[in-house]
């Protein structure tokens, strides 16, 4: 809970986010996310591992973990956490792979690329 983080002073959470951050970046007022989808809901899952739909999912989730799906970018506002935006990626970021420099978002992915999104 908020109360338990007194260091920090934040106005919005997201619980549940349906994108694994494997990349993440604040530049001003925006927070830009990048990774793969997250498909499965663990809570509903648990206690399920032999049901045919648990193993699915996960192969699934497994799928998007490994890059066959690519991945998403992802901002938000810094002020209320409203989504602003979403693009669809060919290949996931590397890991910490993104940076924003003079007015641009940069992203280095799995497969060796350097993505560069300006204003």
């Amino acid at each position: 809970s908020k109360d338990k983080l007194s260091a920090l002073d934040y106005q919005w959470i997201h619980e549940e986010p349906d994108v694994l951050a494997k990349a993440m970046v604040l530049a001003n007022d925006r927070l830009f996310i990048a990774g793969p989808r997250d498909v499965v809901d663990e809570k509903q899952m648990w206690g399920r591992s032999n049901d045919k739909d648990f193993k699915d999912k996960m192969a699934e989730q497994a799928a998007w973990f490994k890059g066959e799906h690519g991945g998403y970018l992802q901002v938000y506002s810094k002020g209320d956490g409203k989504k602003l935006g979403e693009i669809q990626l060919d290949s996931l970021p590397a890991f910490d792979g993104m940076i924003a420099a003079q007015g641009a978002l940069y992203i280095v992915t799995q497969d060796g690329s350097v993505l560069c999104y300006r204003k």
